[in-house]
């Protein structure tokens, strides 16, 4: 797909196995998918800054439909959240952990004390609080 005159970068796949990405990620490091990962969000920032929502954009293929900016953006939060809702059924088939739930306290009763200028995140007696 071309947005804004640009390809995009397409880190894992070959043009003689398309599927690479699915079958042969032993190869990359935990920091080479992060440092890819970041700069694909760099790059997407780039590439949107200035231009609008309704911008359509061609997709690959006969007989595909354009798209617009809009249309990225949702499909974006849509493969991020089934790929973290993927995570979280891996997360609960390990350790049993649902939900918010972490040991003993929420991670959201964690996260609001921590806002609240907690020294830890971790703690949430009044103590650990400036």
């Amino acid at each position: 797909m071309r947005f804004a005159g640009n390809d995009v970068v397409e880190y894992y796949k070959r043009p003689d196995d398309r599927e690479v990405e699915w079958t042969e990620l032993d190869g990359a490091t935990l920091d080479e998918v992060l440092a890819n990962f970041q700069r694909a969000c760099e790059t997407s920032d780039e590439l949107a800054r200035g231009h609008e929502l309704e911008e359509e954009v061609k997709r690959p293929g006969a007989g595909r439909e354009p798209v617009d900016l809009r249309w990225i953006y949702l499909h974006m939060i849509e493969e991020y959240a089934r790929h973290c809702g993927h995570a979280d059924v891996l997360r609960e088939l390990i350790d049993g952990t649902t939900g918010y739930q972490s040991g003993d306290r929420s991670l959201l009763d964690r996260e609001r004390h921590a806002r609240q200028g907690c020294v830890s995140a971790s703690r949430t007696d009044e103590q650990s609080c400036r």
